[in-house]
């Protein structure tokens, strides 16, 4: 698309031709920073949910962790419910606030890691994705933003995980980006 609107902008007739060399070298380093992004965002993916399943180990089945388990929970369904939609699956039936188990949680994060590993192997990130939320409102999205607001809402509510079970007199586990990037 950069590429596009640079060549065909008017600004640059010699270049206009997709035969041009320089149009050739262009794409290529276009295509280089795809895949680094590509790149980038399965490693924080591995890490997200590293992280997640670092806190899943933590809870227990008692009370206190309800509370916590309710936070990651909601968070793995919806890491599931926007895969379905980047797939143009229907998400219309998903519960966003399930009471999970702990192993439940802990299983469908191996199945969602397994999942996005092979879709993010083919992603396009600048493929624009039309979706209904819960409220049945229409939007789209690019999947590059989809999949950086994935990230950001998991991050968020393993945050409130961590607080829950702090709360609940357990110390949460060291989920910092830089021990897993030092394992």
């Amino acid at each position: 698309m950069f590429l596009q609107r640079l060549f065909h902008d008017g600004n640059w007739p010699i270049l206009y031709s997709q035969t041009h060399p320089l149009w050739t070298f262009l794409r290529i380093v276009s295509l280089a920073v795809h895949m680094d992004t590509l790149a980038d965002l399965r490693r924080r993916f591995d890490y997200h949910f590293w992280s997640s399943e670092q806190l899943a180990d933590t809870f227990s089945e008692i009370d206190a962790h309800r509370r916590a388990r309710g936070y990651l929970a909601h968070a793995v369904v919806a890491d599931w419910l926007w895969l379905q939609r980047i797939e143009g699956l229907g998400s219309s039936d998903i519960i966003l606030f399930p009471n999970l188990s702990a192993a439940d949680i802990r299983s469908r994060l191996a199945a969602n890691a397994a999942s996005y590993g092979a879709f993010l192997s083919v992603a396009d990130l600048s493929e624009t994705i039309a979706y209904a939320n819960t409220a049945g409102m229409s939007f789209e999205n690019s999947v590059g933003d989809i999949l950086n607001h994935i990230l950001l809402h998991g991050m968020y509510h393993r945050g409130q995980a961590a607080s829950a079970l702090r709360a609940a007199g357990t110390g949460p586990p060291q989920t910092d980006y830089i021990k897993w990037a030092r394992s």
